[in-house]
């Protein structure tokens, strides 16, 4: 018996992936249970459960988009990085970097979901080969962080859930990027992981897009690939008039300066227009990037107000 499934694909390739529903032994826990093979977002054929029942997450990215999807209930083990959502704190947490092979084996689950700007290939590779499947999930753009949840969905038996989250999210994404006055005046923002090396992001980077959405323009757009490491002559240069940055919450301004003397004269610094944002809410291609969309507009809205104003 073959059931076929169409599900869209990423949307830089627009391919349809078809799902098979085999009858065999696999899944983690070697009993015989129904399996599918599908094609992972790097292209991977892997062979799944139609229902996973114990699934791990090695990324705190994968396990909000989990949980998002409705599936959370699903996981037997996350990552010693992941914080949110609270219920993670009762979920066992093993090392995903180094992985731990041995707890993973010694957990037996039925589906790994990992992301390769974080895991190894290599690494699942390997567990795959002792009836361990890894599904790979990759986010390039806004639009992978909603399409994950659906794919998540599929993957765990909760299509109709997933379906509805993600649909949501896109609408309030969709209505920040529709709201957006490209006739009025547009800040431009630098948006910085730490002040002490300046880690910025590249254009192929989907936080771009979250300072897009929030009404800002990104000094960093043109910079080639997802991340890049600037020079005070490019911060000079660029002159950011809100500044975005992962540096804590008890972050100083006076501390920036200080080991940044120069950028006592860049608009961001002279009307006070910098700020600290959660990482998490940035770094995490997560459902929750709609929440950094809105704390980063509510900067925005004021960085205008100011220079408007003056």
């Amino acid at each position: 018996m073959t059931a076929k499934f169409e599900w869209r694909s990423r949307p830089i390739c627009s391919a349809l992936i078809v799902l098979s529903v085999v009858l065999g032994c696999g899944g983690g826990r070697g009993h015989s249970i129904d399996q599918r093979v599908v094609v992972d977002d790097i292209g991977r054929e892997v062979r799944v459960p139609v229902r996973p029942a114990r699934v791990v997450s090695l990324a705190p990215s994968i396990t909000e988009v989990v949980f998002a999807a409705g599936a959370g209930d699903r996981l037997a083990a996350v990552t010693t990085s992941d914080n949110y959502p609270p219920a993670v704190t009762g979920i066992r947490q093993i090392t995903a970097f180094p992985l731990d092979h041995e707890a993973i084996v010694a957990l037996s689950p039925d589906l790994l979901l990992a992301t390769d700007q974080i895991n190894s290939v290599r690494d699942l590779d390997a567990l795959s080969e002792v009836g361990i499947p890894a599904y790979f999930l990759r986010f390039s753009t806004a639009a992978d962080v909603f399409l994950s949840i659906r794919i998540a969905g599929r993957l765990l038996g909760t299509e109709e859930l997933a379906d509805r989250t993600a649909d949501s999210l896109q609408s309030i994404w969709g209505g920040y990027i529709n709201s957006i006055d490209t006739n009025s005046y547009v800040p431009s923002v630098l948006l910085l992981a730490g002040y002490d090396v300046l880690y910025a992001f590249g254009r192929d980077s989907y936080t771009n897009e979250i300072i897009r959405a929030a009404g800002g323009r990104s000094v960093t757009d043109a910079l080639d690939g997802q991340a890049a490491t600037l020079s005070e002559e490019f911060v000079l240069a660029a002159q950011p008039d809100l500044i975005v940055g992962t540096f804590g919450d008890d972050f100083d301004v006076g501390k920036i300066v200080a080991g940044h003397p120069t950028w006592a004269g860049i608009p961001a610094v002279l009307r006070g227009q910098v700020y600290s944002i959660d990482p998490d809410l940035i770094s995490r291609p997560g459902p929750r990037i709609i929440e950094g969309a809105k704390r980063i507009a509510e900067w925005v809205d004021g960085a205008k107000s100011t220079a408007t104003a003056q």
